[in-house]
């Protein structure tokens, strides 16, 4: 009895170790399958698909607070000795909010991702000859042909990032995703490159 005991408790062992291994590995994997659902939106000009996987409020505050730090320096720095300088940013906040409002969509990140800029449109923009890797060692600038435009991995148990090369340049734009839940995820923030502000 003991032995048949044994027996039986060793068959549903195994079951389970299966299935808890199954499992664990469909968990890892969750970020890599949403943000391929949220791509597939995208280029199948889905935009309703690709909203369900983006935090707009969030977005759309992380990008006001990085331009108007980013543009403020940028107009302090060419107008320091411009009395009018602080009053030239209190205009232009209010216009960024604006901005950033209207052109926060699924066709609008498209653009940001891949053009680097932030467009008003209702077209999702083509792709062409972007390929995928979960490369994330550094990039020369000579070797921009070779290199994969876009990378993805975790940076925590619930923050995975995804970098895009924005055409033509060695910036990348960053999108940072949160779990939400056990296996859903959602675009939270977006981080411009530093380059962005030099042109």
């Amino acid at each position: 009895m003991k032995i048949n005991l044994e027996l039986n408790q060793t068959k549903l062992a195994w079951p389970a170790l299966a299935a808890g291994l199954t499992f664990g590995g469909y968990i890892f994997v969750s970020p890599y399958l949403a943000i391929y659902s949220f791509r597939s939106a995208l280029e199948s000009k889905d935009p309703s698909g690709a909203s369900e996987y983006i935090d707009f409020p969030a977005v759309r505050s992380s990008l006001k607070e990085q331009i108007k730090v980013g543009l403020g320096k940028k107009i302090l720095g060419e107008y320091s000795d411009d009395p009018f300088a602080f009053l030239g940013m209190a205009i232009v906040n209010p216009l960024i909010d604006g901005v950033v409002d209207t052109t926060v969509t699924p066709s609008g990140l498209r653009m940001l991702f891949y053009e680097g800029e932030l467009s008003q449109t209702d077209q999702l923009p083509e792709v062409s000859g972007q390929k995928e890797s979960t490369k994330t060692e550094s990039m020369n600038s000579g070797d921009s042909e070779q290199r994969p435009s876009f990378e993805y991995h975790y940076t925590s148990y619930n923050r995975f990032v995804t970098s895009n090369y924005i055409k033509d340049t060695d910036d990348k734009v960053a999108g940072i995703w949160r779990r939400k839940g056990l296996i859903d995820w959602q675009l939270k923030s977006i981080e411009l490159p530093d380059g962005i502000w030099t042109d």
